[in-house]
C-alpha cells in the first residue's frame, strides 16, 4: 500500500480529527510550522522526507492531502530576510505538492488560480450561475456609483487576512454604511455586490462527485461565518440543475473538491463563491455527515486505467 502525504500544521484540529477517525489510514503528517523537524531531500536519484519517526520516500507517495499551510517562527532571523526565507519555504512545500502523489487534494496552482474572486466571477456568469450586481475595481468614483442606488456589500478580493502587531484578523463581508461611501481604492481594489436579502444561505460541499448540501439560518444577516455559535444547520436536496453547475464549475478548475456558497432568496440560488480548499469538519460534527470518509475515499482510491 503506497502512503498518504498530509501538508498541513501543528494545530490543524481538521487533520487530527482525520487521524483519529481513520487509524489505520495509511498516512504521514508534515506540519509546516514544525518544519525543522523534518528532513526533506529532493534529487535526480530519490527524493525522501524524515522524521524522528518515520521515513517515506517521495516516489512512492500516492495522493497528498494540502490543508492549511503556517510558517515556522522565525523571530530569530533578521526582520530583513524573514520574507525571503518564508518564499523559500513555500517554494518547497509547494514543489512537494505539485510534484508528488498519483493525486492531490488540491494542487496549489489549482488553488491559487480558483481562489482568484475575478476568475470566479466570470466562470459563474459563463456557466449560468444567477449572481448579485458584482463590480471589482480600484476606482472610487466607480464604486461610488455602483453602492449609491443599493445596499451594498465589500469583500476581500484576496485570503482577507491582516497581520498586525497585536496579532491576526480576518477580513470578511461587510455592508457598506450609507453615509461612508467607498474611497482611496487606487492600490486596494475592492469586490462589491449589491445586497441580496435572503431567505437562508446555503453551503454545498463536493468531493469529486459526493455532493453534501447544509441550509445555514444565520444569526449574522451580512455573514454566517460571523454567528457561528446561532447558526442552525439542515442537510437539505439542492435543484439537479444547481449541482451539475457545481460539476462544471470544479471541471473548469480541475478540482475535485470545493465548498460553495449560494443565498437563497426567493427560491433563487445567488452563487456567492467556491472555497476550494474550505472548511468542514464543523458540518460534519453538527449533522453527522460524511464528509471526511469522502475525503478519506478519493485520497486512497487509486487511479483508473
Amino acid at each position: 500500500m503506497k502512503p498518504l502525504l498530509i501538508i498541513t500544521h501543528s494545530q490543524d484540529s481538521t487533520v487530527s480529527y482525520i487521524e483519529k477517525t481513520y487509524p489505520r489510514l495509511y498516512s504521514f503528517r508534515l506540519n509546516t510550522d514544525k518544519i525543522d523537524s523534518y528532513q526533506i531531500s529532493i534529487s535526480g536519484t530519490g527524493s525522501t522526507i524524515r522524521s524522528s519517526q518515520w521515513e517515506i520516500s517521495l516516489e512512492n507517495v500516492h495522493a497528498i492531502y494540502y490543508r492549511k499551510i503556517v510558517y515556522p517562527d522565525l523571530s530569530d532571523y533578521d526582520k530583513e530576510v524573514r520574507p525571503l526565507i518564508a518564499k523559500e519555504l513555500f517554494g518547497l512545500i509547494e514543489g512537494l505538492a505539485e510534484t508528488f502523489g498519483d493525486r492531490c487534494l488540491s494542487r496549489p496552482s489549482l488553488l491559487k488560480r480558483a481562489e482568484s474572486k475575478i476568475v470566479q466571477l466570470q466562470l459563474a456568469k459563463k456557466l449560468g450561475f444567477q449572481l448579485p450586481l458584482s463590480l471589482v475595481t480600484n476606482h472610487d468614483q466607480s464604486a461610488q456609483a455602483f453602492v449609491a442606488p443599493q445596499p451594498s456589500i465589500v469583500k476581500p478580493l484576496a485570503t482577507g487576512k491582516l497581520t498586525t502587531s497585536i496579532g491576526d484578523f480576518i477580513i470578511q463581508t461587510n455592508i457598506i454604511p450609507s453615509d461612508e461611501p467607498p474611497a482611496h481604492l487606487s492600490h486596494c481594489p475592492s469586490y462589491f455586490q449589491a445586497y441580496v436579502s435572503k431567505d437562508y444561505e446555503l453551503r454545498v460541499t463536493i468531493i469529486d462527485t459526493q455532493v453534501f448540501a447544509v441550509r445555514i439560518d444565520a444569526g449574522n444577516e451580512i455573514d454566517w461565518r460571523k454567528s457561528y455559535e446561532s447558526n442552525t444547520y439542515l442537510i437539505v436536496d439542492i435543484p439537479e440543475d444547481i449541482t451539475q453547475k457545481c460539476f462544471a464549475m470544479m471541471k473548469a478548475l480541475q478540482l475535485h473538491f470545493g465548498a460553495f456558497d449560494f443565498i437563497v432568496s426567493g427560491g433563487e440560488y445567488i452563487f456567492l463563491e467556491i472555497n476550494p480548499n474550505g472548511q468542514w469538519l464543523w458540518l460534519e460534527q453538527e449533522l453527522n455527515l460524511h464528509i471526511s470518509n469522502a475525503i478519506v475515499q478519493y485520497l486512497v482510491q487509486e487511479e483508473s486505467t
